[in-house]
């Protein structure tokens, strides 16, 4: 039951995010939402394609009321239309892009973040800031503003899940979170903090390295983003 619970939370999102989206992005959310990849009628989204596609649209469909123009931004090509199953380049790709504040953000699932002089990395939510109002023709990358991990689990989640996220916290040294800033004003309360999404239990883990690295961890995710994540917003702002 646990994909066809994954999936009808999916569903719910992609109906409400469905004017977001143009041409024949529209057909590739249809099968998404049916748990079909687009173009293989008799195929099947394995499981942990399905919960990471439902942690980014529950995302961006949580998003709609607080932002401006919420909108699907494709690129050319054969694969412009859809996100990438696997780290893909932004420029191959589609990605959510809204304004805030006279601000552009954009909201990339499964896209490669560019790292200097090192190999690029690819978290499967990132919201990038940008400085101004970009046009749409614009596919540049912006700031790494913040970035999660969805990690379905047959069981436990691992040790590697912690290391990876950490990692990424300080590869690309997240800015550390204050009351009402960005985060606090923007996101519901799961994703007021970058960090693990995952539908494991919970289990004990070093929350000292996670603060240090501006990360938490979100157990038994499945959809509901008023959930707080561990450690929770309060003690990172707490972290001078």
């Amino acid at each position: 039951m646990e994909r066809e619970d994954f999936l009808a939370t999916l569903q719910h999102s992609g109906v409400q995010l469905r004017d977001s989206f143009r041409g024949v992005s529209v057909d590739w959310l249809s099968c998404i939402c049916d748990g079909i990849p687009y173009g293989d009628p008799a195929g099947k989204l394995t499981i942990d394609v399905v919960y990471e596609l439902m942690c980014c649209f529950g995302l961006a469909n949580a998003l709609k009321p607080n932002v401006s123009n919420l909108r699907l931004v494709a690129a050319p090509g054969v694969n412009g239309f859809r996100f990438p199953l696997k780290p893909g380049r932004k420029e191959a790709f589609a990605f959510f892009r809204f304004e805030y504040e006279d601000t552009s953000y954009d909201l990339c699932c499964g896209v490669a973040i560019p790292v200097v002089d090192e190999p690029p990395e690819a978290p499967d939510i990132t919201l990038e800031e940008h400085r101004s109002i970009l046009p749409d023709s614009s596919r540049r990358h912006g700031a790494p503003r913040a970035l999660w991990d969805a990690k379905y689990h047959k069981g436990a989640a691992s040790k590697s899940d912690f290391q990876q996220i950490q990692s990424w916290g300080r590869i690309f040294n997240l800015p550390p979170y204050a009351p009402g800033d960005l985060l606090a004003r923007l996101m519901p309360t799961s994703f007021q903090v970058s960090g693990i999404l995952t539908n494991a239990p919970v289990i004990q883990f070093n929350r000292g390295q996670m603060l240090e690295s501006r990360c938490s961890v979100l157990f038994n995710y499945s959809g509901n983003y008023t959930t707080p994540p561990t450690p929770t917003r309060i003690e990172h702002e707490a972290v001078t």
